[in-house]
């Protein structure tokens, strides 16, 4: 099963931009397995999708969050929908994604601490204060975002 959760941190001076367009790389750490995957996360205002990979470009997962419709996007498997994103992984892929919790953090609203029930570090921010490199942790999976591009 795919788990992955994603996390960012604050500008220093200022609040981040409703809308961003990342790539990165992300680690994820669990007793069981630990996990590669890329990542192409685009946000626009309230809505977003999010285009997950594996090695040599194969497509994991994309979800996707327009208003009240929430969908996820699974290589040769139908469409399915839920009430809310973070619900729809967890249902269709075992996939725990907090994005309720993490999208205030790109936008500058926290930085560290308890995010959501998952202690978040920022270890990197480029020179803008956007997050280039971190880490969450929760009941026994680290995650480790690294942010190779914002476009």
């Amino acid at each position: 099963m795919l788990s992955l959760v994603l996390v960012g941190c604050q500008t220093l001076d200022r609040e981040a931009p409703a809308d961003w367009i990342m790539k990165g790389r992300v680690v994820v750490v669990t007793p069981e397995a630990s996990q590669r995957l890329s990542i192409f996360w685009r946000q626009n205002s309230q809505d977003f999708e999010i285009l997950l990979t594996a090695t040599l470009g194969t497509s994991v997962a994309r979800l996707v969050s327009e208003g009240d419709l929430h969908y996820l996007d699974l290589p040769g498997e139908p469409r399915q929908f839920a009430a809310s994103p973070a619900q729809l992984l967890l249902e269709a892929t075992g996939l725990n994604l907090p994005l309720d919790s993490l999208v205030p953090v790109f936008r500058g609203r926290k930085q560290s601490g308890d995010i959501g029930g998952w202690q978040v570090s920022t270890l990197a921010t480029d020179a803008e204060g956007r997050p280039q490199r971190v880490e969450a942790y929760r009941e026994g999976v680290t995650i480790k975002l690294t942010v190779t591009e914002w476009l």
